[in-house]
């Protein structure tokens, strides 16, 4: 039988992922943003300065919005990589054992909920669970973030 908090915290890294992604996302949208409200500004014009700034703000603003996308692209293959195995490991369940185990794991929800939600009997419920966590198998090359 795999650790019950194992299999859980592989179970629930997508949304840790979903949420890193929409973070990414936001910063990206707000960057966007940032450079419509900067005016292209003509550096070659002689100013009083001790030292020409390198990268002016629309460049900075043009360089970070780079990075945050490479970063969202790895995410983003990464997250179908993990779906990927974990769609894989659930095949290797019966029906209802996967379902309690994702209501249970992903959903949260408790085994009373976990009973509602698939119509069966609250022991039934538990049978499932318990039978997913002693079956699932995390593949070897489990993707952990």
């Amino acid at each position: 039988m795999q650790d019950e908090m194992t299999v859980a915290a592989w179970l629930r890294q997508p949304e840790k992922l979903k949420r890193r992604i929409r973070l990414e996302t936001d910063q990206i949208t707000r960057l966007k943003d940032t450079l419509g409200s900067l005016g292209i500004t003509d550096y070659s014009l002689d100013r009083v300065t001790s030292s020409p700034d390198p990268d002016p703000p629309y460049v900075r603003a043009l360089l970070l919005i780079n990075t945050y996308q490479g970063k969202l692209l790895e995410d983003l293959e990464l997250l179908d990589r993990l779906n990927c195995q974990i769609g894989d490991a659930l095949c290797g369940l019966r029906k209802g054992e996967a379902e309690a185990l994702w209501l249970r794991v992903t959903e949260n929800r408790s085994l009373r909920g976990v009973a509602r939600d698939l119509a069966v009997s609250l022991t039934t419920a538990h049978r499932w669970y318990l039978s997913a966590l002693e079956n699932i198998t995390l593949p070897e090359d489990a993707i952990w973030i």
